[in-house]
């Protein structure tokens, strides 16, 4: 859901250049007409509207003081405190100390569109004033000093040779910004108003407000990507049927997905909170939903539940852990049912080639007992899987995947058929092995590629080879060497353990947990080179305070991604700032 936002937003830019193409002329006529008949562009571009004007964006501080502070752990735990000396220093000799600036109130950068053609972006940064006249000489310091407006009390300007900032005095904050008309309007958003939302959470804040993406821009924006979905997701020229299914299932999913955010958003917020006293640190990614609309009951709905693979996932010390269980929105259901059409589309094509023209009842049968559990699987109520890099000793890994299914006898008995006539659709495949182990019940098959075969290095050992089975209420997948095998033996014997008990741990929709320290442990394919950031998180990280933490789940008014770094990432970030300095005092 979250990766499918952040593609329009590179498109804006080229939407914008499509209308403004295609409104020029008319601008141009209305000109030559004469400036009576003119158009008024704010209202054309739906930019002016009644009241004070509203920010598209902003970016805000909670305090200056406690950033300060921040930084101040940040080099702290790095167990260089003479680098926060030399900040203190800096301010102090330099900058005045910031005499004059608030330190404890929110600072930031507004930006507004202004009714142009283009609309272009204007900033407006929003600085805390404790004392006027001290701040005014503390800027006097910089390399464009402040100078009164004559028959003005609260005006300033910052020339400068090729630049000129406009700056006014309101509400005990200055308001600066290259355009005079936005710096000296006295209806600006007043901070007080608009941060304490943000500041209440996060350090640092940065808010994207959609409903006030103009309306024009917005459809000319959804506009230009529908025409081009129409050229784009057209069949191509000898393009397979099953390539053609899945290519035009994920482009009109991204399509339909963009639209809604567009129509049905409220707003984006990204966070960062560092918190000394828990010694983590925290991002956040929300997206808000208009209250009533069907984008926030597709969020809403997108709600988790403790996945049935906890006694598998709640080992939090393996190098990777991934985690999914959620109810899917209607229309990804339709997606998934048309990504399995691919799948079974392209099984019939290649066992159609293999059976001489026309597919036969066997190989039939065979897609059937392949394909209808899986389809029965994305019906049900839930979508549960699981992925777990499992470290089998230094730097070396197990590759662990587990889904449930509907069906899976049925599936062991067509994957068991599938593998035993797969070098027939696949040349590649002639090191596999049928029933290599039989545990607890379940028949497990070995397969391995022919580029596999004497791989002595990497992470997942020498010769990897996958291991599939299937019975029950789950699909098993094992990739590694030859720890491979046990590894999976062991999940299935801690899923039977576990089966007579309550599933627990989280209810997020969806969990990733990576240990950072682990991964260092993999040597590099070119280890005789030097490499300074390998060098410094070595020493930095530790495996007790290692850990990346991400979760997503539904919020009151929207969904929520949120990542938390433990302290060993604080101390890698202190730690090459540190080193950068030390290097520019050689």
């Amino acid at each position: 859901m979250i990766t499918r936002i952040f593609k329009p937003v590179a498109l804006w830019g080229l939407a914008l250049t499509l209308l403004l193409t295609t409104s020029t002329p008319l601008f141009a006529q209305a000109d030559a007409e004469g400036a009576d008949d003119a158009p008024n562009l704010g209202e054309v571009l739906g930019l002016e509207a009644e009241g004070p004007p509203r920010p598209i964006l902003t970016v805000t501080l909670r305090a200056v003081e406690g950033s300060l502070e921040d930084i101040s752990w940040m080099f702290s735990v790095a167990e260089r405190p003479d680098m926060m000396e030399l900040i203190e220093g800096f301010l102090d000799n330099n900058l005045g100390d910031l005499k004059g600036l608030d330190r404890t109130r929110p600072a930031g950068v507004m930006l507004f569109l202004q009714p142009s053609l283009p609309p272009r972006p204007v900033p407006v940064a929003y600085i805390p004033v404790s004392n006027l006249n001290d701040l005014i000489k503390t800027m006097e310091l910089g390399p464009l000093k402040p100078q009164k407006v004559e028959g003005t009390e609260n005006r300033y300007e910052l020339a400068g040779r090729r630049q000129k900032q406009h700056i006014i005095y309101r509400d005990d904050y200055l308001y600066i910004s290259q355009s005079e008309e936005y710096a000296t309007r006295e209806d600006l958003p007043i901070p007080a108003d608009f941060t304490p939302p943000l500041t209440s959470k996060y350090d640092i804040a940065a808010s994207l407000d959609v409903k006030a993406v103009p309306p024009l821009l917005r459809d000319a924006f959804l506009g230009f990507l529908r025409s081009q979905a129409e050229a784009d997701l057209q069949r191509r020229d000898e393009e397979p049927e099953s390539a053609y299914i899945a290519r035009r299932t994920s482009g009109i999913t991204m399509l339909e997905n963009i639209e809604q955010f567009f129509n049905e958003a409220d707003k984006i917020v990204i966070g960062l909170d560092a918190s000394p006293e828990k010694e983590k640190v925290t991002f956040d990614f929300n997206i808000e939903a208009k209250p009533g609309s069907d984008y926030a009951d597709a969020i809403r709905n997108f709600a988790g539940k403790p996945s049935a693979f906890g006694p598998l996932i709640e080992d939090e010390s393996q190098p990777l852990t991934i985690a999914a269980c959620f109810v899917p929105q209607k229309r990804d259901r339709v997606a998934y049912q048309e990504y399995l059409r691919a799948f079974e589309t392209g099984l019939k094509e290649r066992f159609t080639e293999v059976d001489g023209g026309e597919l036969s009842p066997a190989s039939e049968g065979l897609i059937s007992r392949v394909v209808e559990p899986l389809k029965s699987s994305v019906q049900a109520e839930n979508i549960d899987m699981c992925m777990q890099f499992r470290e089998v000793s230094v730097g070396k890994f197990v590759i662990l995947a587990a889904v449930r299914v509907v069906g899976g006898d049925t599936l062991g008995t067509g994957i068991e058929e599938l593998i035993s006539r797969a070098k027939e659709i696949d040349p590649n495949l002639d090191n596999l092995e049928l029933n290599v182990a039989t545990h607890q019940g379940v028949r497990i098959h070995r397969l391995q590629g022919k580029d596999a075969i004497g791989k002595r290095h990497g992470p997942l050992g020498e010769s990897p080879s996958a291991y599939v089975a299937s019975s029950g209420r789950t699909a098993w997948l094992a990739v590694g060497g030859e720890e491979a095998l046990s590894e999976l033996q062991s999940a299935i014997d801690k899923m039977i353990d576990g089966a007579e008990t309550t599933p627990s741990g989280s209810s997020a929709p969806f969990k990733m947990v990576l240990r950072a320290s682990r991964w260092l442990n993999v040597e590099p394919d070119d280890a005789d080179r030097e490499d300074e950031g390998r060098e410094i998180a070595l020493d930095a990280f530790k495996q007790s305070e290692d850990a990346i933490r991400i979760e997503m789940r539904p919020t009151d008014t929207g969904v929520r991604m949120r990542a938390q770094l433990d302290r060993s990432f604080v101390r890698f970030l202190g730690m090459m700032f540190a080193r950068q300095y030390d290097k520019s005092q050689l």
